[in-house]
């Protein structure tokens, strides 16, 4: 015999998930608003800001003393000013799907592929801007690529060289894209090999332009004659050698007849008269 649950339990198992729900979405916002907080810090950083917090009036950030200080170590710490935008927007993504679960804006394999974009972006910018390992109290020098960017370029020029160290960060952000977009091998590298094929044919197209003008170009232009044709030439040796058409007679003048009338005399006779 199945017995049957009370008005009593079910009432509390809905209230019991209704106050689960409740704590996750508070909790959501409390995550939403420090990543909204973080990301206002990092964007209002400068580097004139004392990150001690010791001189108040000219901190500048937007988040006060604490965004000033959370900044500066985001960015010198981590990243650098560009890739540390990484970290606020994981923290707002997964406060959205803490607050609703369907949401699926992000999940463990996004959060790992944005982080692989952050180290190898901030390698990336630290081999442009060709900055090495410094000793971290020349805090400034670190806005570019971070800590983490900067160790990893002196690491790479210290073992393999610049060459080597660019080629081997070219493959690996040659491989961060296959496997963050999921794409075939083949198509990366036609993509890569048209692309390099389009900006030396961009390049080589003005010059071997310049060239073809100047290689065709005539000391002096002449006005070409019109060329004969054979049957131009036959027409004009027919007419210089047939005589001209004889002019044929006008013919004589011939005088109008006369309109002949009866007249009728006297005696009865009929006579005919012209008229003219």
């Amino acid at each position: 015999m199945v017995k049957k649950r009370s008005t009593y339990s079910r009432t509390k198992s809905k209230s019991g998930k209704a106050s689960g729900s409740r704590g996750r979405e508070a909790l959501g916002l409390v995550v939403v608003v420090v990543g909204i907080f973080v990301g206002l810090a990092i964007f209002s950083y400068h580097s004139t800001d004392d990150p001690a917090g010791s001189a108040a009036g000219s901190i500048q950030n937007w988040g006060g003393t604490y965004g000033a200080i959370l900044a500066f170590h985001l960015i010198n710490f981590s990243f650098g000013r560009i890739f540390t935008w990484v970290i606020p927007i994981l923290i707002f993504l997964w406060g959205l799907r803490i607050v609703k679960p369907r949401w699926r804006v992000v999940g463990f394999p996004g959060t790992v592929k944005l982080g692989a974009l952050a180290i190898v972006g901030s390698a990336v910018l630290a081999y442009i801007s060709g900055v090495g390992w410094r000793s971290f109290p020349q805090g400034a020098d670190y806005e570019t690529a971070g800590w983490i960017g900067d160790s990893l370029h002196s690491q790479l020029v210290g073992t393999i060289g610049d060459t080597g160290g660019g080629l081997l960060l070219g493959l690996v952000v040659v491989l961060w894209i296959i496997w963050a977009f999921r794409l075939q091998p083949s198509e990366v590298i036609s993509g890569v090999a048209s692309g390099v094929f389009a900006v030396v044919t961009g390049f080589a197209a003005p010059i071997r332009r310049v060239a073809k003008f100047f290689a065709a170009r005539p000391a002096k232009r002449e006005v070409p004659r019109p060329v004969k044709t054979a049957k131009k030439v036959a027409k004009e040796d027919v007419a210089e050698v047939s005589p001209p058409a004889k002019e044929r007679p006008s013919k004589p003048l011939i005088a109008p007849k006369r309109a002949k009338t009866s007249v009728v005399d006297a005696r009865g006779v009929s006579t005919e008269e012209g008229i003219s």
